[in-house]
């Protein structure tokens, strides 16, 4: 890294290969992804932990704002959403990228490069698997080895979908 101020960080131009999510279909790889996401959820930090509700909020009134027509199922899956996310959110809060698709893992043969952290904050563990299971096409069996409590993934695999849902809207 040269030089961190505010928020730019300017490093060494990385020249290698952008994963795909069939590279983490081969074992050596995919358990070189797990190993490194083991440890970032282990980096102790001293951050304010991911909000979210606000999360949530922050991309529903967005999309609310552009007047688009939503699916009463989006609807009610917020509503759900909002119910369970105090409870989901209770667990100790680690290093969570929160943004792990394919385009964010550079391979530079002796290492891994995981970039794009503007979404990175503490919070649960279990948001990263959901990207991982849904970006990556992995199975829970792929993520052997991976240290997340899996009672927490199904509402993690629910939010995901639901953040990105809202996401995807905006984008237009």
């Amino acid at each position: 890294m040269y030089h961190v101020d505010g928020n730019i960080c300017l490093s060494q131009f990385v020249g290698e290969n952008y994963w795909e999510d069939i590279t983490a279909q081969q074992v050596s790889k995919r358990q070189r992804l797990l190993t490194a996401l083991n440890k970032i959820h282990n980096i102790e930090c001293d951050l304010p932990p991911r909000d979210y509700r606000r999360y949530i909020n922050h991309y529903w009134h967005g999309v609310l704002a552009l007047d688009i027509k939503l699916a009463d199922e989006i609807y009610r899956e917020r509503e759900f959403l909002l119910t369970v996310i105090d409870e989901f959110s209770r667990q100790p809060a680690v290093l969570t990228h929160h943004d792990l698709v394919t385009n964010n893992v550079i391979d530079g043969d002796s290492q891994l490069y995981i970039l794009d952290w503007e979404y990175a904050s503490m919070g649960q563990a279990e948001l990263d698997v959901a990207s991982l299971i849904r970006e990556w096409d992995l199975s829970i069996q792929d993520l052997s080895g991976l240290d997340y409590r899996r009672d927490k993934l199904d509402i993690a695999l629910r939010l995901y979908d639901h953040i990105y849902q809202l996401w995807y809207f905006l984008q237009d």
